[in-house]
């Protein structure tokens, strides 16, 4: 994201509340994940990856998780490359994100869920799903990796600062 647009972005975004991610995993049909943006901030992103599996497997969460690899420039590629065959093997539900970058196309699988009438959110680290969808799950910094913020962006303070 243009650090100019960043800037008016989070003066319009509001944080609804803290919550443990297996909580927001239980509160959403489908949360697509910006895979690249919340393995940047994790010391193992193996193990997050294996404890979605488990999550699934074992029916401890009721999310769907749709896993966005980015495949928008050639270094991404590179990167994404080694998670495909871990997320295949882990049984996981992946797409590229081929021309566009993934907290973009995270946005915009998530707005086809909600008009399909799904409840789906983003989990990422940045605030460009927000251009699309109205809410995301984000890392909190707050606390420990597994707990996130909820945020929303106010559409109308967005629209006043463009």
């Amino acid at each position: 994201m243009d650090p100019r647009l960043r800037r008016k972005v989070i003066k319009c975004v509001r944080r609804i509340r803290t919550i443990p991610f297996t909580d927001a995993c239980n509160e959403y049909d489908i949360i697509v994940i910006d895979l690249a943006s919340i393995v940047y901030g994790l010391r193992r992103p193996v193990e997050f990856l294996k404890n979605l599996s488990l999550a699934q497997t074992h029916n401890i969460v009721r999310s769907r998780f749709v896993i966005v690899l980015d495949y928008s420039r050639e270094i991404h590629v590179k990167v994404s490359n080694r998670y495909i065959t871990l997320i295949r093997d882990l049984g996981l539900e992946y797409v590229l994100s081929e021309n566009e970058p993934a907290e973009i196309r995270a946005a915009k699988i998530c707005r086809e869920h909600i008009l399909r009438g799904h409840k789906c959110i983003v989990l990422s680290r940045d605030y460009d799903p927000l251009t699309i969808v109205d809410e995301e799950l984000m890392p909190s910094r707050r606390h420990f990796a597994w707990t996130v913020d909820h945020v929303m962006v106010d559409r109308r303070c967005l629209e006043s600062l463009t």
